[in-house]
């Protein structure tokens, strides 16, 4: 069972305000509305799971997956038949998204970062508590999570580009590797 509280970085941003009410009853409209994407399912359901989760180490990889789910395609592969790597797919996308809706942008550095911190909480090295440029980062990861979310039930376009792998294939496409490989020291 879930439990009945929703926790949210800043307890001092933890409460609706009258001017939220349209846009709520706008995403509960939408909701209901239609039949959604499975994938859009899967982001809400991650969405809400790490809201409810008190401890960021928890939270950080399921926000991540929320936006993976809007995002992924199951073995996809490259030009050159090489699969695509999991954090390429990640920066690459979002960035198209950002792109699209400039309220959804985020920096390479930054969409970078957020998918390495979620990599060491996910292979165990813990956050404990957040310095501020952790914080700034889970705070703009949190805006992607819900303004994705929000684009995907709002925005008819946006939400049939995530209907199907190769709308998102062909609306968000990767982009191409470089070839030039760091040399290792020693």
């Amino acid at each position: 069972m879930l439990n009945d509280s929703a926790f949210v970085i800043a307890p001092n941003e933890n409460w609706l305000i009258p001017d939220d009410l349209p846009m709520l009853h706008d995403l509960l409209d939408a909701l209901h509305a239609r039949l959604l994407p499975r994938r859009i399912e899967s982001a809400l359901w991650h969405h809400e799971v790490a809201a409810r989760q008190f401890f960021i180490d928890l939270r950080w990889p399921l926000l991540i997956t929320s936006l993976e789910a809007l995002i992924r395609i199951k073995d996809e592969r490259r030009q050159t038949g090489q699969f695509a790597g999991s954090t390429q797919v990640f920066v690459d996308r979002l960035l198209a998204i950002g792109q699209m809706d400039a309220t959804l942008s985020a920096t390479e550095a930054e969409l970078r970062q957020i998918y390495t911190q979620r990599s060491l909480v996910a292979h165990g090295l813990a956050f404990g508590a957040l310095e501020p440029d952790s914080q700034a980062l889970y705070r703009s990861l949190e805006r992607l999570v819900r303004g994705a979310i929000r684009k995907a039930l709002l925005d008819d376009s946006f939400r049939s580009i995530l209907s199907s792998d190769e709308n998102i294939a062909t609306q968000f496409p990767l982009r191409p590797r470089s070839n030039k490989r760091l040399e290792q020291p020693g």
